[in-house]
């Protein structure tokens, strides 16, 4: 089940003289929540784990076009992931982890002529 999923995109262009630029950017992310528990014998659920996984994503980008002849587009990427799972008990109570992760920047160049 999805807890929150959102997307902001935000451009900007200009054109004139046989040629086109853009400058765009994006941001989007999703927390999703998941419950589980199994009870395998007579005893009470010893502990239920909660999982809730996040991701945000950004991404800004230029597209530059001239007279049909020339075109590149650039666009680096940003992601940051984060995951935790609570353990809820009658007698321990709550209890957990988290772990945050980073992918890095990645960058991107496409050309194209004709």
């Amino acid at each position: 089940m999805k807890l929150i999923e959102g997307k902001l995109e935000l451009g900007i262009g200009f054109q004139g003289q046989g040629f086109t630029a853009q400058i765009f950017g994006a941001i989007n992310g999703e927390i999703p929540i998941y419950i589980s528990f199994e009870k395998t014998g007579p005893k009470e659920f010893e502990d239920i784990p909660i999982g809730i996984k996040g991701e945000i994503k950004g991404e800004i980008g230029a597209i530059l076009e001239a007279h049909y002849i020339l075109k590149v587009q650039s666009t680096i990427e940003n992601k940051i992931s984060a995951k935790s799972k609570i353990f809820v008990n009658k007698i321990k109570g709550l209890n957990g982890k988290i772990i945050i992760s980073w992918s890095g920047i990645e960058a991107k160049i496409e050309c194209g002529v004709g």
